[in-house]
């Protein structure tokens, strides 16, 4: 007789039992369902308190809060990962119906894995929202900085820069050429001016040529014009 009475007492309790739980959103939004949740990807499935199968996105479960929410209640079945274990039922021994009679609690098998399963999903976004430093972002491409340009057309300008000194000094008959920006020995070249001017006017050509192709180049891929000046 006693253990029938205590069969049907913990038959009373039950329903109450798995009602009492409640999910709290990081919204402040607090749903009663008729027992803990069950994770199935990053989506929380439960049954509210009017008997609805309803889910939420994982993330948005504050745990902290719904764990202060239901530390006064019994412990209910454990959240689990798969439909199937959560369908599995919970056989209930007299030593456990007897513990809930006096109104102690009874560890359900399953709960605290289910927990720290849950906390190791959660730990990244709550460690992201407390301002973990990022990554360093990856270097542009040498390509993508104005310094590769410069260095590409610095020569080239130097040295075209010291052919029209050499030519401006022959055209106005200040000497004969010696530049180091060609080579060019003016001792060969006896008196004929006129043939260092031309070598030094094709020399010039080439510079140019060599100049704009490069500022082509760039502004084919989208460079600043101002890095090419």
């Amino acid at each position: 007789m006693r253990r029938i009475f205590l069969s049907l007492v913990a038959i009373l309790l039950l329903p109450g039992l798995l009602a009492a739980y409640t999910i709290v959103l990081k919204n402040g939004q607090r749903i009663e369902t008729q027992g803990r949740y069950s994770i199935e990807g990053n989506v929380a499935k439960f049954v509210d308190a009017s008997g609805r199968q309803r889910q939420v996105p994982l993330a948005e479960i504050d745990v902290a809060a719904t764990e202060r929410a239901n530390a006064p209640a019994v412990a209910a079945p454990a959240a689990t990962p798969s439909a199937a274990a959560r369908r599995k039922p919970k056989i209930w021994s007299n030593d456990e119906i007897e513990m809930l009679v006096r109104g102690q609690k009874v560890s359900v098998l399953g709960e605290a894995s289910a927990a720290a399963a849950f906390a190791e999903e959660a730990a990244p976004a709550e460690a992201g929202a407390e301002g973990e430093a990022a990554p360093a972002e990856p270097l542009p491409p040498k390509e993508q900085t104005p310094e590769y340009w410069q260095e590409r057309l610095k020569p080239l300008r130097e040295e075209l820069a010291k052919v029209e000194q050499e030519l401006q000094q022959l055209r106005s008959g200040e000497g004969r050429a010696a530049s180091n920006a060609v080579s060019i020995n003016a001792n060969d070249l006896g008196p004929n001016v006129d043939d260092v001017i031309q070598q030094l006017e094709r020399r010039r050509g080439e510079l140019q040529q060599k100049i704009e192709g490069i500022q082509d180049e760039a502004r084919r891929m989208g460079i600043p014009a101002g890095w090419v000046r």
